[in-house]
Parts: structure tokens; sequence; C-alpha cells
């Protein structure tokens, strides 16, 4: 059951992954939704760029789970969204993509967020509701 509810999702990882993207971007101005957006786009920017199909993370769990590295579930999903360099939509998913990144970079920027001050945390902490 699970490894057929994988193997649907392991094609269309490419274009979840879009949609949460646009989504995430549009409606949301949270700044550790926003640096998770950046990370993430400029992640799998550089990945198609050096066409690096290769992570850690997947690494760890070939040796946990003691498999081959094509049957790993990390790689089955990375290799939908980093087999687009090998479509004809790869300019598309550049543009749309630089394009998320911008508009993140300009909404975190415009947060105001300090990364390095630890009182933009307690704040965001406070804010939230998580501390009183």
């Amino acid at each position: 059951m699970f490894e057929y509810l994988f193997s649907k999702v392991e094609k269309k990882s490419i274009y979840i992954l879009t949609t949460y993207l646009i989504i995430a971007t549009l409606f949301s101005n949270d700044p550790f939704v926003l640096l998770l957006n950046i990370s993430t786009i400029f992640l799998f920017i550089s990945k198609w760029i050096t066409n690096i199909n290769v992570c850690t993370a997947g690494y760890l769990e070939c040796r946990i789970r003691n498999v081959d590295r094509t049957e790993s579930y990390i790689y089955r999903i990375l290799d939908g969204i980093v087999s687009v360099n090998k479509t004809k939509f790869v300019y598309f998913y550049y543009t749309v993509y630089m394009i998320l990144l911008i508009i993140n970079i300009i909404k975190f920027y415009k947060s105001g967020f300090n990364l390095l001050d630890y009182k933009d945390y307690l704040k965001y902490i406070k804010k939230n509701g998580k501390l009183k």
C-alpha cells in the first residue's frame, strides 16, 4: 500500500514542490516560511545547475535501510525533481524558481526579521503566542 502511494507521489514531486512554493510565496509573510522557501529554491536551482543528484540524507537512508541508492525513498523523490534538466521545460522551471526566489527574498527583507538578533526571535515567539 505504502509503495503504491509513494510511486504516485514520486512521479509528481516536481509539481508538488512547485505548487507548494507558489502558494507559500504568495500567501505567507512568515519570515521562517520565507526563509524555508529561499533555502529550498536555492538548493534545487543549485542541483539543477550542477546536475548533482546526491544527497547526504539519501546516503544515510541507504546505510540505515541497507538498500541500493536507486531504491532509496529520498533518491526517488529527488530524482523526480532533479531530472527536470532532462525535460523540454527546463527553462520554464528555471524562470519560475528564479522569480519565486526574488519574491521570497524581497518579502523576507521587508519583514525586517534579523537572523542574527535573538530579540527578533523572542518577538516572533511572543507574537505567535508560544511565550508569555
